[in-house]
């Protein structure tokens, strides 16, 4: 192959190789052969800024560190709600259990009512537990505080077992039978409200003095369990 090349061209190599400017020689060359003569040989260079490169990977591993403590620190969260959740349940789950077994006892006992001539007030009021399925120890004892132990007005007159006030005041009951069962009916709507306990009573049974309310009723019932 035969290269074309200018007379000042190969003037300017012979010059540069003279005085030792070896590169400078070198570089006329290629430009010559690329350009021609006459061009400016192109700059293909390029900058690359390292420490912005680095800088940038730095913040992005940053920010997948961030993103991965949040989403930890999330699912412990939710780990520890779900946890405190399935503890609650069981907790009701037992309850639950154990006020069904004591209503079954109840049941057990009184299967036939038809012997009952003049029952004393416990034993009404266990009676009518165990057909509407309450905690007899609970109505016993609610029963005894509202009633001052069978001995109130409100027991003796209108045969109410619970205290139990109408729109007209002290609800009044045409027997001794009406009146237990309609008091241990009111538990059992309680209880089909979720209310199983004094604790739970209170607030709605007794709304002015609710904690000492709760405290009487868990004292009579600790008496009506140990006997």
């Amino acid at each position: 192959m035969t290269i074309k090349v200018s007379r000042s061209f190969v003037q300017g190599v012979i010059a540069g190789i003279a005085a030792g400017f070896i590169l400078t020689a070198a570089s006329l060359l290629l430009s010559e052969v690329i350009y021609g003569a006459d061009k400016p040989a192109k700059d293909d260079t390029a900058t690359i800024d390292i420490p912005q490169i680095v800088k940038s990977f730095d913040d992005k591993v940053k920010e997948l560190k961030t993103k991965h403590a949040e989403k930890k620190e999330a699912d412990k969260d939710e780990l520890e709600r779900l946890e405190r959740e399935a503890l609650h349940n069981d907790r009701e789950a037992e309850r639950e259990r154990l006020y069904l077994e004591s209503v079954e006892e109840q049941a057990e006992t009184y299967e036939t009512y038809e012997s009952y001539v003049e029952e004393d007030e416990r034993s009404m009021i266990r009676r009518y537990c165990a057909i509407y399925g309450v905690s007899s120890p609970l109505a016993t004892a609610i029963s005894r505080l509202e009633t001052g132990n069978w001995t109130s007005s409100g027991y003796l007159n209108a045969n109410n077992w619970g205290g139990m006030m109408g729109s007209d005041g002290l609800m009044i009951f045409g027997s001794r039978e009406a009146g237990c069962e309609a008091f241990v009916s009111l538990l059992k709507s309680y209880a089909d409200r979720g209310m199983y306990t004094p604790e739970e009573m209170g607030p709605v049974y007794c709304p002015d003095g609710t904690g000492h309310w709760i405290s009487l009723v868990g004292q009579l019932m600790f008496e009506e369990l140990v006997g």
